[in-house]
């Protein structure tokens, strides 16, 4: 941990978003400050004295060996103008890995303000600080004179800790069909500082077609099947080899079982396709998850789930498909939307806590229709509330109520109209 004690020099980069400090005693100090700490703080919402992108500055130039930087999962491309067949058994393993940070006495700096003093990782850029609090200046005005006494450089203890880093992407085009039975692991690892401040590494991704642009705006998804989210879908006879011939179900339809998804498995999932897609089976993502898909239609039979997350459904005009109809986006009577911040309790005595990272605020719920309707059914819901966490000193955090926006062309039909 002793690294990310950085030398900074306060300029006006560094403390543009601080008014009240760009313009005063400490412009043009040179500080340390523990690049991780505050960043975790931007992270958590805290409006840092250093603004945020100079301490992303300064943390991207730390030196990092070769195994540091492979922690991150990669991605995996698999692209075929002909049919890409992943068979049961198959197993992509996206999972990231994870930086140990060892116990360590972390340079830093001091503020005063108002005669106390603060962690310049702490320090907010909504306070006025009055200088370095381990410096002393002697004004001799009958000489002339200003001696400086400085008590020395300051070391603030770091236990240690670990932090968690991103799973990676599988990306699949079959131009002609795509089979999917193969099984995808996305396993991450939330450090305590990542979940104090709510951001936890990205999930494993998972997407479907291609979003190139053709001509004009309108796409090629390179994916020319219905995709439908369902556990009931025709599988690959036993002993099927390369060369054998794909049946014409299978040609024409793209079955995702939603058990794909899920926490340690899928977190993001994209489809784009040229045909139509429906969800048969609810999709349940993990904590800020999120499932986008974008087809010539969609059909929502069973209730998706994002929390803290993004849930878009997009029916498009494609290249293939340009007078397809119709082109709407349909939500089945009683089917939930859900992107609804997390409830946390963290008291010492509660139970089944959980290691993720803590998001209260709610996420965003979108739907488009180019060229066709919106159409909600009856007693359908919406949900993008936010949520709260009780801290462990019993202190109540509210989480804002997130987004919610219906795009169409033709009409929005509520309630089965």
């Amino acid at each position: 941990a002793a690294r990310n004690g950085v030398e900074v020099e306060l300029r006006g980069d560094e403390l543009k978003d601080s008014p009240i400090n760009r313009e005063g005693v400490l412009k043009g100090e040179k500080v340390y400050v523990d690049i991780n700490r505050a960043l975790a703080n931007a992270d958590a919402g805290k409006p840092t004295l250093i603004a945020r992108d100079s301490l992303e500055s300064y943390q991207a130039k730390l030196e990092r060996t070769v195994a540091e930087r492979s922690t991150a999962g990669g991605t995996v491309n698999l692209l075929s103008e002909g049919e890409t067949l992943l068979e049961s058994g198959v197993v992509f393993d996206l999972s990231g890995g994870s930086v140990k940070y060892t116990a360590a006495n972390v340079k830093t700096t001091l503020l005063s303000s108002g005669g106390q003093s603060v962690d310049i990782a702490d320090a907010s850029a909504e306070t006025r600080y009055d200088g370095i609090a381990t410096r002393y200046v002697k004004d001799f005005g009958r000489w002339n004179v200003k001696k400086v006494f400085d008590l020395g450089q300051s070391y603030r203890f770091d236990p240690g800790y670990v932090e968690g880093k991103d799973a990676g992407t599988l990306n699949v085009v079959g131009m002609k069909a795509v089979v999917m039975q193969a099984d995808i692991q996305g396993r991450t690892t939330t450090g305590e500082l990542q979940r104090e401040a709510g951001v936890s590494p990205e999930g494993a991704r998972f997407k479907l077609g291609s979003d190139a642009v053709v001509l004009n705006g309108i796409h090629d998804y390179k994916l020319n099947q219905r995709v439908e989210v369902s556990s009931n879908g025709t599988t690959l006879p036993a002993g099927f080899a390369f060369g054998d011939v794909l049946s014409q179900a299978m040609k024409d339809t793209l079955v995702l079982n939603p058990a794909l998804m899920g926490k340690d498995k899928v977190a993001h999932l994209q489809v784009l396709s040229n045909q139509a897609a429906e969800v048969r089976e609810a999709l349940r993502m993990p904590m800020g998850g999120s499932v986008a898909i974008t087809a010539a239609g969609v059909a929502v039979k069973a209730d998706i789930q994002a929390a803290s997350g993004d849930i878009s459904l997009a029916a498009v005009t494609n290249t293939l498909n340009s007078t397809s109809s119709p082109l709407d986006v349909t939500v089945a009577d009683g089917v939930s939307l859900s992107a609804r911040g997390g409830w946390i309790n963290d008291l010492p005595a509660a139970t089944g806590k959980s290691a993720d990272a803590v998001k209260v605020d709610g996420g965003s719920v979108t739907l488009t229709a180019t060229g066709g309707d919106v159409a909600l059914g009856e007693n359908t819901l919406i949900d993008v509330s936010g949520g709260a966490r009780v801290k462990p000193d019993g202190k109540l955090k509210n989480g804002n109520g997130g987004n919610v926006k219906l795009e169409t062309d033709r009409g929005l039909r509520l309630g089965g109209e």
